[in-house]
């Protein structure tokens, strides 16, 4: 099923390897897993994702952070890197193409 392809290569390789097995199979169902989950998120409704983003920064910012454990309910979220960037709109429902 995932075989056929043909990679050329210009130049001279140092390393040359043929795989027997394909990681597809794992990569095909966490699109799947992750179509599914896209999908009852938006029958829902709910864009306002991140129910924490309020310990990560103040309302009108978009904030991500890496998380490499589960949350610690007494400690929250660890806060050594955080992205943020100010959004302008207390909602990330608000849609800017749809404003001008």
């Amino acid at each position: 099923m995932w075989n056929g392809a043909t990679v050329e290569l210009e130049g001279i390789s140092d390393v040359e390897y043929v795989a027997d097995e394909t990681p597809m199979v794992s990569y095909v169902n966490v699109h799947a897993i992750l179509d599914a989950r896209r999908s009852r998120a938006k029958v829902a409704a709910s864009n306002d994702v991140g129910n924490s983003q309020g310990s990560i920064t103040i309302p009108g910012c978009i904030a991500a952070t890496p998380i490499e454990m589960p949350i610690d309910a007494v400690e929250g979220i660890p806060l050594e890197m955080p992205l943020v960037y100010f959004y302008g709109h207390i909602t990330p429902r608000v849609n800017p193409s749809e404003l001008s």
